[in-house]
């Protein structure tokens, strides 16, 4: 069973104001069933570690050769952009 990935540009926290995420993530799709831990109570994944790694690369296009050299199928998760209106001070008072 191939590896399947996810490429994406992640958005920014709810804290920050400036649009300088200018990185690509690759992030690894969950494969795995879910299952119970009856002992202590906790959910889980099958054996799935690759669930906490993602990978940062400046550009779409490095991250597009890494996912191809390692033959993992991949997707790319555009995102939507903000439109931005311009607005002066006065505007406020209107």
């Amino acid at each position: 069973m191939p590896i399947s990935v996810k490429i994406f540009k992640p958005a920014k926290t709810a804290t920050q104001s400036g649009l300088a995420k200018d990185y690509w993530q690759l992030s690894f799709d969950q494969e795995k069933s879910r299952y119970y831990y009856h002992l202590m109570g906790w959910p889980g994944l099958e054996e799935d570690t690759l669930q906490q790694l993602s990978l940062r690369f400046p550009t779409l296009i490095q991250a597009k050769r890494f996912a191809e050299k390692n033959n993992w199928q991949y997707r790319i998760v555009k995102a939507q952009q903000k439109p931005l209106f311009k607005k002066s001070y006065a505007d406020n008072f209107k």
